[in-house]
């Protein structure tokens, strides 16, 4: 929380726009605890906060932006609402240039207050409840994959079928050449003796030639 002035805070209550805030409690009250706590509203000073002093309530104007950003308990209220009820209001988020976390608002006090007084005077103011959240839903946690298929094994090599033994188709067999028909020798039947005809007595007739030897000389006569 930062040093603030009283003089700030009051021109913020006139001259800011109006928001909406939201700060987490129990289920009955905004604000918890027997009385406030310094650590909100600083030290006391003759039993009192003092104004004028560092911090103030926190709130937010985002319900996501609340410490443990809860889903339940969580009170609202309009900054206007916050500064008729007597207390200032305080934009010192880092969103608009403060040094607190983004979107926080603080709720501070213009007079002294006891701590007791204080958190009665805090809880009187008109705080909505919110409606809880409903709790959000874990996602089921994936199924588990299904295990692998093993992969089927290689089929061992088939032996090699035994040779089917074909019948040879029977053959017709050719029909055996005629042998050669050899002719036996037949002995020649010997000629017809013809008989000469007896010859007839005849005479020669007509010229006759005489044959006369002659021998050639092979000497001189």
């Amino acid at each position: 929380m930062q040093p603030t002035s009283l003089l700030f805070v009051l021109l913020l209550a006139v001259f800011a726009d109006a928001v909406k805030v939201f700060r987490a409690g129990n289920a009955k009250v905004p604000v918890t605890g027997t009385e406030a706590k310094e650590k909100d509203f600083g030290a006391l000073v003759g039993g009192e906060f003092q104004p004028g002093q560092n911090g103030g309530l926190s709130t937010s104007i985002d319900p996501a932006l609340l410490p443990g950003k809860p889903t339940k308990n969580v009170y609202s209220i309009d900054s206007s609402q916050i500064t008729a009820g007597g207390f200032g209001f305080l934009a010192d988020g880092s969103d608009v240039g403060g040094k607190a976390g983004k979107g926080h608002r603080s709720i501070v006090i213009n007079k002294p207050f006891t701590p007791p007084a204080l958190l009665a005077a805090l809880n009187a103011l008109p705080w909505t409840k919110e409606p809880d959240a409903p709790k959000p839903v874990k996602a089921p946690a994936p199924a588990a994959a299904p295990p692998a298929a093993p992969k089927p094994a290689a089929p061992a090599p088939a032996k090699p079928a035994a040779p089917i033994a074909v019948a040879p188709k029977p053959v017709a067999p050719k029909p055996a050449a005629p042998k050669p028909v050899i002719p036996k020798p037949v002995a020649p039947k010997p000629a017809p003796i013809v008989k000469a005809a007896p010859k007839a007595a005849t005479k020669s007739k007509g010229l006759h030639f005489r044959v006369v030897n002659s021998r050639r000389s092979t000497g001189s006569v």
